[in-house]
């Protein structure tokens, strides 16, 4: 499952333009990621988690992929910059996660986008390559989702680096 999961995880990055090379471990512990080394750390239980942007595989491996992409293709100095601070968050400030305190929240893709900002950008992006980098098909999800137009720009904002990191 996790293999087919990821051939098309890969389809669809291709599609959308990217190419992040990455290697698959399976674990038993929590799903985690080192950007560093392209290595994710997956644990196929971790797709029926409630926290997250959709329950599924997929999704899962997309939102470790924004890790590798955050640490790959956001600069310092972009994570600095007022705008993109604005819209996701502060992604310099450390990680210390806080899921006790977030619920439903309309600024917010998912309950866990809430826990960091990094984990914010991660979701929205997971969301965004889940659908082709088609960004209609991820307002019409944020529509039936009733995201607010905060979320709308975060995807937003991603389908324009993405293009213009893909030419």
């Amino acid at each position: 499952m996790v293999f087919r999961t990821s051939l098309l995880v890969d389809q669809k990055l291709s599609n959308i333009g990217l190419s992040m090379p990455y290697r698959l471990k399976r674990t038993c512990l929590e799903t985690f990621v080192r950007a560093q080394q392209k290595l994710i750390f997956l644990n196929p239980e971790d797709r029926k988690s409630k926290v997250l942007a959709h329950q599924s595989m997929q999704h899962l491996l997309f939102h470790e992929l924004g890790h590798i992409f955050v640490y790959k293709f956001v600069s310092r100095k972009l994570k600095k910059d007022t705008e993109f601070a604005a819209l996701f968050g502060d992604l310099t400030k450390q990680y210390r996660r806080k899921l006790s305190k977030s619920r439903k929240h309309p600024d917010f893709i998912s309950n866990y986008a809430q826990s960091h900002p990094e984990e914010n950008f991660c979701e929205v992006f997971a969301v965004y390559c889940a659908h082709e980098g088609k960004i209609r098909k991820v307002y019409k999800h944020l529509k039936k989702q009733k995201k607010s137009a905060k979320v709308k720009k975060q995807a937003y904002w991603i389908h324009n680096f993405v293009k213009e990191i893909a030419n």
